[in-house]
């Protein structure tokens, strides 16, 4: 269960940048790699695992979904955390469900474009630090403090991957306004 972190100093400086408005709408489909346990309907979208461990822009305690706008990337990223994190070989690999995601959202924040990027965000330092060590010593990273505020103010952010060319959407789902929607592809071929 998510612990208690201490605060990153720099949550409340995300919270009046953002506050001034910085969020747009965002639709499409977006692709989740999960391990087939989880490939159950009520388990894709529900953002617990995400809840339970932390990433990147979440901090543990926070629900968040993490796709990729392409369904290469999502296995991409699934097996770069497998490989990566838990030093697993890729004779290791487990097979993976990959589920496509329709989304329609009203207020995300865009990384991806960098003139629309603001210099005080430094994305280059959000995408690079290790947020697992910073958790490791109970303190919450730059990139998880700007996803709280992303939390309490939007629906999700659209970023650059971190490991190659491509964009994945986060989505909080405690934090969908009314009208906006998650709803999974072929949801009718999946387990429970």
């Amino acid at each position: 269960m998510p612990g208690i972190f201490e605060p990153n100093l720099l949550r409340d400086d995300f919270r009046v940048i953002l506050s001034q408005g910085f969020f747009g709408s965002w639709a499409g489909v977006i692709f989740r790699s999960v391990a087939p346990r989880y490939a159950r309907v009520a388990d894709i979208v529900s953002g617990y695992g995400s809840y339970r461990a932390g990433g990147r822009w979440n901090s543990p305690g926070i629900y968040a979904i993490y796709g990729s706008i392409e369904p290469g990337l999502a296995a991409d990223e699934s097996f770069n955390f497998l490989l990566q994190h838990f030093g697993w070989q890729n004779r290791d690999i487990p097979p993976r469900v990959v589920v496509g995601i329709r989304v329609s959202l009203q207020a995300v924040l865009d990384l991806t474009n960098p003139a629309s990027v603001l210099h005080q965000l430094n994305l280059e330092e959000l995408l690079s630090e290790d947020w697992r060590k910073m958790n490791g010593e109970q303190k919450e990273s730059r990139s998880q403090a700007l996803g709280r505020v992303v939390a309490d103010l939007g629906e999700g952010i659209l970023a650059p991957s971190r490991i190659r060319m491509g964009k994945n959407l986060v989505i909080y789902p405690r934090s969908l306004r009314p009208g906006s929607r998650v709803e999974i592809l072929g949801e009718a071929d999946l387990p429970g």
